[in-house]
């Protein structure tokens, strides 16, 4: 029916099986009482904050987040160990500074991912669009210069005519079976150059995996050599044939590089959305640092004050009783915490 912890164990996982005794399969009680005591001004504020500070990371590991150089402090078992730890400090501006520091710390996430974005941003329309540009505007001129050269040759013959190896062909079929032929005769991994067709430069290439022909002009343009002799000519005048189409999808693509660009630029210039509240949380938790310090040296001071002896033998007797505080001797009143599960 209940549990209860009289000290702080070092790990979370020996809470996790203490409790495992009762929080298991088989209870027949619908509801077990779980008490943690704690001792105000002792040192049970610094155990709960060691536990709070391993949970935390665990906590962050086990879930399916992806991991971040910093974890953060939002898991349900770290906010109650945490609350735990503030019962024990006996100070109640200790739970509103956990809950501060949880909150700065989200947002401090928030802005770390903000900035990377932002950066990832500017790198984008200052560096790898800019390039991109430049390097698809270079390889449309280039197509554009292999389409006049083409439509040049077109404007002699329209016909298909390929010379290969010094001899001309005017059908599909011949043309591709002489390939074959020549495709016999090169070495593996070798490319040689073997002829010409509408202006372009032909040479082929043997690998493992499959066999190339490559057309160049301007561009270099990589088509790979099938079975049949017929399809590999008629693949090559299409190839040849679609430079336009091909000239028009850079021209697209450049144009959408452009509006990404655009874009990036417009995004890097957006604020943070949670500046101001950043600011309000962090000037609070300021605050509330500086008024725990405060405290602490007033408490110290105003003990001293209250407890002046009036004679030698009281103030021996207040140095002993003194003595025993600081080395944890003197037991104060106990705090027992309950929470529902």
């Amino acid at each position: 029916m209940a549990l209860h912890h009289i000290d702080c164990p070092w790990k979370p996982s020996a809470i996790e099986q203490r409790e495992g005794r009762g929080l298991r399969q088989g209870n027949q009680n619908t509801e077990v009482a779980v008490y943690r005591y704690v001792t105000k001004n002792t040192f049970d504020a610094y155990l709960w904050g060691v536990v709070e500070n391993k949970q935390r990371f665990i906590s962050q590991v086990m879930t399916s987040k992806e991991l971040a150089r910093n974890c953060e402090d939002i898991d349900e078992t770290v906010l109650n160990f945490a609350e735990i730890k503030a019962v024990a400090s006996g100070n109640p501006l200790i739970m509103e500074k956990i809950q501060t520091d949880s909150e700065a710390t989200r947002l401090r996430v928030l802005k770390a991912a903000y900035d990377g974005k932002r950066y990832m941003l500017q790198d984008a329309f200052l560096v790898q669009y800019p390039k991109q540009i430049a390097a698809k505007e270079k390889e449309l001129k280039s197509i554009q210069g292999d389409i006049r050269e083409r439509n040049a040759e077109m404007a002699k013959n329209a016909s298909f005519e390929i010379t290969l190896l010094d001899m001309k062909f005017t059908g599909h079929k011949e043309a591709g079976q002489e390939l074959r032929r020549i495709l016999a005769g090169i070495k593996l991994r070798e490319v040689e150059k073997i002829g010409t067709y509408k202006g372009f430069t032909l040479s082929v290439q043997r690998n493992i995996s499959c066999d190339v022909l490559r057309i160049h002009g301007n561009n270099r343009y990589d088509l790979e050599i099938k079975e049949s002799d017929t399809g590999n000519m008629v693949r090559l005048e299409n190839l040849v044939n679609g430079l336009d189409k091909r000239a028009e999808d850079r021209q697209e693509k450049i144009k959408i590089c452009h509006t990404e660009m655009k874009n990036a630029e417009m995004e890097y210039r957006k604020p943070f959305p949670y500046e101001q509240q950043l600011k309000e949380v962090l000037k609070r938790q300021a605050e509330i640092n500086t008024r725990l310090e405060i405290r602490e040296d007033e408490e110290h001071v105003g003990e001293m004050q209250e407890k002046e002896p009036s004679d030698k033998g009281a103030q021996e007797k207040e140095a002993s009783e003194k003595s025993l505080m600081d080395h944890g001797t003197v037991v104060l009143p106990m705090a027992a915490v309950r929470s529902g599960i």
